[in-house]
């Protein structure tokens, strides 16, 4: 099940074929989604599996079935040439997994269990399909995100400070796909270059290197001996003090 759901209340299960009538769609919207990769993806559904208490479990929703992160929802039309130019040029989206969260939706009968996600990448992607695409903002905050699952509304709070292990893996996002109302994904490679990372940028490293000790060229503040003496048996190291 798709996380944003926007299902159409009293919308029929049979066919058209089968009832005689035109079959309305699941969802009002469109969206526009990132799957996980394949072994991502397996991860998350083992995780939430042993995660979530199969007594919890709100069994018409149930545990995701195709993990993704919604980039946007709300789509008036499953605009696959408006997404597609929107996001023209951009590179793989990179995203880190954050600790679980959980979201209490208004008149709905259950809690969704997610885990949150950091990326700058998919919230400029937002943005980009936000604004090329005509749709309704249902979620004005963008809170990107893995659902997990669907428990029975109240039993969310048994997961808020629940570990899944996915704390803090990094991910790459190669697709994006726009899914029509009912469910039908048309994917879009996101085939732009990742910008390169300059070597001299702090943001490389996150452990700076051990200085050096130099007795030829000394910088500002560094003390070096220029004379070193042995005098009855012990040294004596003459130290300049720097010019400020």
């Amino acid at each position: 099940p798709l996380q944003e759901r926007g299902v159409v209340k009293g919308a029929k299960t049979g066919s058209a074929q089968d009832t005689g009538q035109t079959s309305e769609p699941k969802q009002e919207f469109a969206s526009t989604q990132t799957p996980l990769p394949g072994p991502v993806s397996e991860r998350v559904k083992i995780l939430a599996k042993r995660l979530i208490a199969p007594a919890d479990v709100e069994q018409e929703h149930g545990l995701e079935d195709r993990p993704h992160i919604t980039v946007k929802f709300g789509l008036h039309t499953p605009d696959i040439d408006g997404v597609r130019k929107a996001i023209a040029g951009e590179p793989p989206a990179r995203a880190k997994v954050m600790g679980v969260e959980i979201f209490s939706p208004k008149d709905k009968d259950y809690d969704v269990v997610v885990a949150r996600v950091e990326s700058a990448d998919l919230t400029r992607l937002n943005a980009k399909i936000a604004d090329a695409t005509p749709n309704t903002d249902t979620h004005p905050t963008y809170k990107p995100h893995i659902t997990l699952g669907y428990v029975k509304r109240g039993l969310g709070k048994k997961y808020a400070n629940a570990k899944t292990g996915l704390e803090g893996t990094d991910i790459t996002l190669g697709i994006v796909e726009v899914t029509d109302q009912n469910e039908n994904p048309t994917p879009i490679q996101l085939t732009g270059k990742t910008p390169a990372v300059s070597e001299k940028s702090p943001q490389t490293s996150t452990i700076a290197p051990a200085p050096k000790t130099s007795t030829t060229a000394p910088n500002l503040g560094t003390i070096v001996p220029t004379k070193v003496d042995k005098i009855g048996g012990k040294l004596a190291i003459e130290i300049p003090i720097p010019q400020l």
